[in-house]
């Protein structure tokens, strides 16, 4: 009796290991490294796709959130405006609540594909950004005031210019650049395998944990360090 279930199990094994290889075969690398996964190189995720673009008639925001896989180009200095390009646009949601500007895709059902657009958007003014649940966010032409910002959820967020006090968080394998953004003093917390690089001339506060990792550039005079649980700080 034990080796008929030895055998039987065997086979359903090498019937599993078969079907998974052809639903690969048939899949591509897609299915292999899991839909919900976005390991494209930060050059390509932010190439807009070909197809019709929308604008959205928002104004009067200072704070931008973008989630669910949805790449987002923000510049500081212009006028407002936002544009989705690519994929369908109708699949994208911008929702305007006070000063803040929400961008995600609208999930029609739970088999939905994340919509594979890009949003680009132009504020005079920047407070917060933040990038969740594998967003790609590109932020540029900072140039002065405290400014916020949050990646969470294996998303990116990439930061450039200047700023007089930077509070960055990312948690949950979060990827966080901010080597491009100079500013006078920075508070940083990081956790849950994410990573926080920051550029800082002034006094620099820290706190990380679990496996969490902050890269300091720039100048900076340390100040408040908590690390627990493999968090690490680190010059970069």
């Amino acid at each position: 009796m034990f080796r008929t279930l030895a055998i039987i199990a065997g086979a359903s094994v090498v019937t599993a290991a078969a079907a998974f290889a052809g639903a690969a075969a048939l899949g591509g690398a897609d299915l292999a490294r899991g839909w919900w996964q976005d390991d494209r190189p930060w050059d390509d995720v932010n190439t807009p796709s070909a197809g019709p673009s929308a604008q959205r008639d928002l104004t009067g925001f200072d704070s931008v959130m973008v989630a669910g896989g949805l790449t987002g180009e923000i510049t500081v200095g212009g006028p407002f405006r936002v544009e989705v390009i690519g994929g369908d646009p109708q699949s994208v949601v911008t929702e305007l609540d006070g000063a803040r500007l929400t961008i995600r895709p609208r999930r029609r059902s739970w088999w939905d594909q994340p919509a594979l657009a890009t949003v680009r958007v132009s504020m005079p003014t920047a407070r917060a950004v933040s990038s969740s649940a594998g967003a790609h966010v590109r932020l540029a032409g900072v140039t002065d005031g405290d400014l916020a910002l949050d990646a969470s959820a294996g998303a990116q967020l990439r930061a450039s210019g200047a700023c007089g006090a930077l509070d960055a968080e990312a948690s949950a394998g979060a990827n966080l650049d901010a080597s491009a953004l100079t500013c006078g003093t920075g508070e940083v917390d990081v956790s849950s395998g994410a990573q926080v690089r920051v550029a800082v001339t002034g006094q620099l506060d820290v706190e990380a944990s679990s496996g969490g990792s902050v890269y300091a550039g720039g100048t900076p005079q340390i100040g408040r360090v908590s690390l627990s649980s493999g968090g690490q700080l680190l010059r970069d």
